[in-house]
Parts: structure tokens; C-alpha cells; sequence
């Protein structure tokens, strides 16, 4: 139990228990550094295990104490203004805030815990002082004697056996029950016979029968995680929690605050262990055909040697056959360990090449006073690897014989597939509707849409063919559309009814008529979202973001490169009324922001220099941000950074040529071949294209624009692509 000197001064709780091997992945502890924000009030962080950082206030100073077995952190008393480093001094609540209870009020109950067998006590002696920590059914502490009827120690509940049955009876006590029965014996052993005298065996030499073993199955690596414990009103906290079964040692971190900011943070280590622990090194899977080596190691903490049996059982996870013959020639191993050591065992496995289903894998170590056991669920994996070869086959005109494609003779054929490269057009076609039907209504993605209807409004003008076919497409009385539209154009005349839906939508959205009434949707959102300085929020009624503006001033800049129009005049002088808002803004910004954020304004700002020219101050502060920048770290900054030496510097100036120079050493770092297309390792080599990833890639096409093989480039990332997204 943790609580505060005084209950109403009551703190909360956040404690931990977690399997201490961890620490070798990965150092879980508590780690407090204090600063000071500008206005000049102290905080402090407690970062947790695998969490953000959680935020403090509290006034003092504070330093480690991590190599006592329990630390609380060194503080000030923020109402004394004393300083304590004596651990002992400030958990025996001299300090104010917390302090912890002890059941026999000895500070050194606090030393290492060991959890044995279903008891606790210290680890030095395993007598004396215990420390209480109650978890659910598992860390019941018991002071029953071990009975022993007709020379089979009883494991059930002695109110159950019938006194007519007894015969003698004799009690053993202290050294001569430990000499014969072990530490299992520690509380006295009561010797009942149902027939005749009580026959007292030799010390070391207790023949009976072997129990049968617990097995262990709950391998948590976490026995409990409170974030947030709030204290009663006598200012105690009830941790309840379920112990797993693994046979480790626990490392406990708690960390405790008042309303006031007072904090204490302790550590402990626990462990659990058994008298007679049996520890089987399983792997995590197995494939089929395997042939391996299991072995286990069977620890004796007791204080006489014992000789018991080691046995392994599998099953069958799915149906329950027991298969222990068909993985093992030998099931059981007669082993002896003596007091105080450790022995090991091992069987022979194999596993059976037509074995599809997960196995449960029991091992177990029995005698006759103690057992053990552990069971895991392992899956079978096959042993073939699922392979795959591609060819490309370039059709012509008119009918042709595909060519027949052969698998290596170790393969075992599982099917074919053909599939056709969509051309660009057709793929940017699929894309539009999620584009413009996306959940979100933020900022960003409220212009994402716009940019959406306006190149739908650009094909329409554009391309003949493609206006030609959507004319033909009239949906009546929610019928279907017909297929009869151009394939090559927009390849949508052979869908299936799973598609019909993305269908109607291309058709909605090549609808320009109904498409200007979405643009002035979302228009008049926009403009409800900006504030009265200019800028844009992440979502209406929020505060000025600097960054979402950037992003907007950036995106209408690429919108005016590429050519896109909105729907008529007057929905552009409204686009244009929220960009010079904007502009004016971010101008007015270069006064106080930081290289980050310097960095988002001048290359929204590079798109716009000819109609909003730069102030000297701004020019200034671009030359300082582009002057030198040779150690970018990303593809997506490097891009960047071309794009706006492109923008804020003429031609033939040297900022120029470095951008041209470092566009051929990006042309270099590529990877180029007629299937893939171009693509960077940086990128290529995830397994999934991120949305991150497609806006580097998308910046890095833009960047190539400026040079002489713009072409070349755009085609191969456009093909990798492709590539990618099959």
C-alpha cells in the first residue's frame, strides 16, 4: 500500500509491473529532468513506459537515486523549502506528501521481495518481516501444515476426510519435518494413517507416489498497469491484479503526486519461484519437418535433494489428439536434483511433414512432494515458401497466343494471373473521387477537394474523347450506367456490379454543371474558416496555424503552376480574395518564427513572388534559409529546397546552378529499369507507399521540372509508381 502522511492531502498513483528481462530490449525506467519554461515556473516530465511524456508542475530541485533498491526521488518540499536526500528519512513521512506503510513499520521490509511458491517473504532469510502485495488468487499466504495420509502428502481440504477412518496420527515439527518433507514442511507436518501405526520414512528416502503437476500457461509480461490510481479516503491505494505464471523476476515502478506537485517515485524488484521450477527452452514456432533438441532445466530451491520425472505431452491445438508418439520416441525422463541446484533434461523432436495444425507442448517435472509444469501453443509453419515470377508481355493489335510460362522444376504450380498496366490518365481517373469525397473537413483537405474538381474540369476541357464518352453515360431512374464507353479513354465499360458505385461517382464527379455547386461549398467553407489576421485554422473556430497556412498558400501556388481553373470567374476571385489574406499574413510572421518554420513560409511563398513580390525583410530572411543547406536529411527536403532556389533566384545566378547540380546528383542516387521505372532507395524500400512517400515523390517530379530531362524523370516515377500500387 502507498498512501500520504495525511489522507486529505491525497495523491494519485501510477505503478507498473513488468517482467524485468525486458530491460535487456530496452531500459524501462522513470527518468525526471527539471527546466524552466520562460516565465520562469518549474516543470517536470515522467516520461512512461512506451507513453509520451506526462507533465508535472511542481517548484524544487530534484536528482537521481536509481542505485538504492528503492528510490524515492530527492526533492524540495515545496511548503518547507527543505532539502531531503535520506531515503529513509522521507519514507518514514518526515517529509511532507508520501510515504509508504510497512505491516511490521520496518524500513527494511522494503529490501528485495521474493514470491515463493504462493507465499512471500524477504529474499535474505525467507523469514521475518513480508511485505504484503495481494494479488487475485494467486499470492495467498498460508501457515498450514503439510498432512500426509498413508504416506501421500494431501493437497485437498482436510476438513473433507472423515475422522472414522483414522487409525494414528503423529505431528513432526521443525528440522525432523524439513529433514523428510523439505521446505514444503516449514509450518509442521501432521502423519495420518488409515491402518495401523504411522511408519515414520527415512529422511531423504520418502517413497510415495508422484503429484500431479501445475501447469503453468499465463506468460504475461506485464502483471499490471494503472495509469491513474486514486487514493480513499483514508488516503490508501488497492492494487488488485492477477500474477502471471512466469518464473522471473518483476521490476515494480510507482510514482506518486499531490495536488500541490509533491511527488515520490519507488522501484522494486520482485521475483516469482516455485521450490521445484521446471524451465523448457521453447521456441516461438516450428516448421514442419523439424527436427530439434527441447530441453529444460529443473532448478531445486528446496533443501533436500529430490528425484522426480520429467514429461513432455503434445496435442493436437485444434482437434486435441494427443500426438506426444508421432513428435517424441521418449516421453519421460527419470531425473534427481540436488538440494540447492539446477539439472537439465532434454527430448528428441520431430515434427511431421503433414502437421498443419498449432500444437500445445506441456513439459512438467514431478515428485512426490512438488510439481511443475509449463504449457505454450506453438504454430506449425509450412516449410515451402510461397514464390512468384513475373513477365512482361507486350500485346498487339489484333489476336494473339499468350506465351506459355513454365515453373522451375522444384515448384509446385498454383495458379496464373495476368495483369495490365492502367495508363496514367486512367489511374488519376480512379484516384479523383477519393479525393474529392474524403471525410475530413479540415483546411487542407477542404482545398484537396477543390483541387480535385478543378482537374476534373481540366480533362472535361481538355481532352475531346474523354467529354465525348461522359456524354453518352446517362444514368435514369438509378439504372445503371451503360457499358459502352471507351475503355482506352476511361476503363470503366467492363466493371463488374461491385463497382457500380465508384462508377456513379467519376460520372457525378465529370458533372460539371452539379460540380460548381460543390466548389461553392466549399469555398464559402474556407472563407467561414478564416480568421480575421488572414489565417487558416486546422478546423473552423480553432486558432491561427502557421503551418496549415503555409500549406495553403503552397497548394494554390502549385495550382496556378499546373494550369488549373475553378469553374468560372467569379469562384477564382474568391480563391484569389482568401490567397492575398493569407500572404498578408505570413508576411507579417517572418518577425519571430523559427528556421522550421521560416522554412514552410518561404517555399509557400516562392510560388506567388511575381504577383506579391517580397519585402526586403523577407528577401533577407530567404537568402539566410537558402544560402547553405548541405546536410538535409530527406529526399522531401532536398526537393524542396530545389524548388525554392528555382523560385527566389534567377536563372543563371549561382543559386541556380547549385539547385541544377544537386538535381543531377539526385538523378544519380535513383534507381532506373524499363519495368519499375525510377524510383529512390529511400522510399523503394518500405513495404508500403505512406502518404508521406507520395508527396515526397510528388515533390521530387516537380523539382525534375526544372530540368532538361524533366521528361525522362516524370515518366519513370509516374511508372514506378504504377508499379507500386498494383
Amino acid at each position: 500500500r502507498v498512501r500520504t502522511k495525511d489522507y486529505v492531502r491525497a495523491a494519485e498513483l501510477l505503478t507498473v509491473m513488468s517482467d524485468a528481462s525486458l530491460d535487456k530490449l530496452e531500459q524501462h525506467k522513470w527518468d525526471y529532468q527539471l527546466g524552466r519554461n520562460y516565465w520562469g515556473t518549474p516543470r517536470i516530465y515522467a516520461p512512461a513506459i512506451g507513453q509520451s511524456n506526462g507533465l508535472f508542475n511542481m517548484q524544487g530541485q530534484i536528482s537521481s537515486a536509481a542505485t538504492r533498491p528503492v528510490a524515492w526521488s530527492t526533492y524540495i518540499d515545496p511548503i518547507f523549502e527543505q532539502t531531503y536526500d535520506d531515503i529513509g528519512s522521507l519514507l518514514q513521512g518526515k517529509a511532507s506528501g508520501i510515504s509508504i506503510n510497512y505491516l511490521d513499520g520496518s524500513l527494511s521490509a522494503l529490501n528485495e521481495v521474493v514470491v515463493v511458491g504462493y507465499g512471500i517473504a524477504r529474499k535474505k532469510d525467507l523469514t521475518g518481516s513480508v511485505v504484503t502485495i495481494r494479488g487475485v488468487a494467486t499470492l495467498n499466504a498460508s501457515n498450514t501444515p503439510l498432512y500426509v495420509i498413508d504416506g501421500v502428502p494431501f493437497t485437498g481440504d482436510i476438513s473433507t476426510f472423515d475422522p472414522s477412518q483414522l487409525a494414528d496420527i503423529m505431528v513432526l515439527k521443525g528440522a525432523d519435518a524439513t529433514a523428510i518433507y523439505g521446505s514444503r514442511a516449514a509450518n509442521g507436518v501432521v502423519l495420518i494413517s488409515t491402518s495401523g501405526k504411522v511408519q515414520i520414512p527415512v529422511a531423504g528416502n520418502v517413497e510415495a507416489p508422484e503429484i500431479p503437476p501445475v501447469i503453468r500457461k499465463n506468460f504475461q509480461e506485464t502483471a499490471f498497469f494503472y495509469p491513474q490510481i486514486r487514493a480513499d479516503r483514508k488516503g490508501y491505494y488497492n492494487i488488485e491484479f492477477t500474477m502471471p505464471e512466469n518464473l522471473t523476476t518483476w521490476k515494480w515502478l510507482l510514482l506518486a503526486h499531490t495536488m500541490k506537485g509533491e511527488f515520490g517515485y519507488a522501484e522494486k524488484t520482485i521475483t516469482t519461484q516455485l521450490p521445484v521450477m521446471v524451465q523448457p527452452a521453447m521456441p516461438r514456432f516450428l516448421y514442419q519437418g523439424d527436427k530439434m533438441i527441447l530441453k529444460s532445466r529443473i532448478s531445486n530451491l528446496d533443501t533436500i535433494k529430490t528425484e522426480g520425472t520429467l514429461r513432455i505431452v503434445v496435442e493436437d491445438a485444434v482437434t486435441g489428439v494427443d500426438l506426444t508418439k508421432t513428435f517424441t520416441d521418449q516421453s519421460t525422463e527419470k531425473i534427481a536434483v540436488a538440494e540447492g541446484s539446477n539439472q537439465s533434461g532434454a527430448f528428441s523432436i520431430r515434427v511431421p511433414e503433414s502437421q498443419l495444425n498449432p500444437v500445445k507442448i506441456r513439459v512438467s517435472y514431478a515428485t512426490s512432494t512438488f510439481s511443475d509444469g509449463e504449457e505454450l501453443t506453438l504454430p506449425i509453419l509450412s516449410n515451402k515458401f510461397f514464390f512468384s515470377t513475373t513477365q512482361i508481355i507486350e500485346l498487339k493489335e489484333g489476336k494473339q497466343m499468350l506465351p506459355t510460362l513454365k515453373a522451375e522444376p522444384a515448384m509446385t504450380p498454383l495458379g496464373i494471373g495476368y495483369f495490365i498496366d492502367p495508363l496514367p490518365k486512367a489511374s488519376m481517373i480512379y484516384a479523383l473521387p477519393g479525393l474529392v469525397n474524403y471525410n475530413w473537413d479540415c483546411a487542407e483537405q477542404t482545398f484537396s477537394k477543390i483541387y480535385g474538381y478543378a482537374m476534373a474540369f481540366q480533362l472535361m476541357r481538355t481532352d475531346t474523347a474523354l467529354a465525348k464518352s461522359w456524354s453518352r453515360a446517362v444514368v435514369q431512374d438509378g439504372k445503371e450506367l451503360p457499358m459502352e464507353l471507351n475503355e482506352n479513354i476511361i476503363p470503366w465499360s467492363t466493371l463488374n456490379k461491385s463497382s457500380i458505385n465508384q462508377q456513379r461517382e467519376l460520372y457525378r464527379l465529370f458533372d460539371t454543371a452539379s460540380s460548381i455547386g460543390k466548389i461553392n461549398e466549399l469555398l464559402t467553407h474556407l472563407e467561414d474558416m478564416q480568421l480575421g489576421s488572414g489565417a487558416m485554422p486546422w478546423f473552423k473556430g480553432g486558432k491561427a496555424d502557421d503551418y496549415i497556412t503555409s500549406y495553403l498558400v503552397n497548394s494554390i501556388g502549385r495550382f496556378n503552376v499546373q494550369g488549373l481553373k475553378l469553374g468560372n470567374d467569379a469562384q477564382q476571385k474568391r480563391l484569389q480574395t482568401l490567397l492575398d489574406k493569407m500572404i498578408k499574413y505570413l508576411d507579417a510572421q517572418v518577425y519571430n518564427k523559427d528556421r522550421y518554420a521560416m522554412w514552410s513560409i518561404v517555399d509557400a511563398r516562392g510560388y506567388h513572388l511575381k504577383a506579391y513580390p517580397a519585402d526586403s525583410l523577407l528577401r533577407r530572411m530567404a537568402d539566410s534559409l537558402l544560402v547553405r543547406n548541405d546536410g538535409l536529411k530527406s529526399l522531401m527536403s532536398e526537393a524542396e529546397y530545389i524548388i525554392m532556389l528555382k523560385q527566389w533566384y534567377p536563372e543563371r545566378s549561382p543559386n541556380a546552378q547549385v539547385a541544377q547540380n544537386r538535381l543531377e546528383s539526385l538523378r544519380q542516387q535513383a534507381v532506373s529499369d524499363p519495368k519499375n521505372g525510377m524510383r529512390w532507395k529511400e522510399i523503394a524500400d518500405d513495404e508500403d507507399l505512406s502518404i508521406n512517400h507520395e508527396e515526397t515523390v510528388a515533390r521530387l517530379a516537380e523539382a525534375f521540372s526544372y530540368s532538361p530531362y524533366a521528361a525522362e524523370v516524370q515518366q519513370g516515377i509516374v511508372q514506378w509508381l504504377l508499379q507500386n500500387r498494383k
